[in-house]
């Protein structure tokens, strides 16, 4: 939000006037492809030309629960009595998650309260070691 104070700071925060701050969308049921907000702006609005914002610096709305696991797989084979040889596997996100991002926290943005991000998808990793 801009700053309307003449105070020397680039930004001012809104005022809250609802404690419904999360929109009455489940988290199972969040889309943001469909459109859907994360936050609700009918709870949130601007404040007048002098006064400063109540909204607090980190508000009671939590982002999306992140589900992650990690695997890992690995084979020793021994090559004579000398030598070993070993293959990795490892994954983070294995069963391809969506992990959303948080949303667009600037309330004189067009798209507050939406997630239009994602973090990460899945990685994989190959590795082959030998040891003597």
């Amino acid at each position: 939000m801009n700053n309307n104070l003449p105070l020397g700071n680039n930004s001012q925060r809104p005022h809250v006037v609802s404690s419904e701050l999360r929109t009455s969308i489940s988290a199972g049921d969040f889309d943001p492809g469909r459109g859907d907000l994360w936050l609700n702006p009918a709870a949130f609005a601007t404040p007048g030309p002098f006064p400063f914002g109540n909204a607090p610096r980190y508000t009671n709305a939590r982002i999306p629960t992140r589900l992650s696991e990690s695997m890992g797989l690995l084979k020793d084979t021994r090559i004579g009595e000398r030598f070993n040889l070993q293959f990795r596997f490892e994954t983070s996100n294995p069963f391809k998650r969506v992990v959303f991002g948080g949303p667009t926290s600037n309330f004189s943005s067009g798209a507050f309260g939406r997630i239009g991000s994602d973090c990460g998808g899945r990685q994989i990793t190959l590795g082959l070691k030998l040891y003597y």
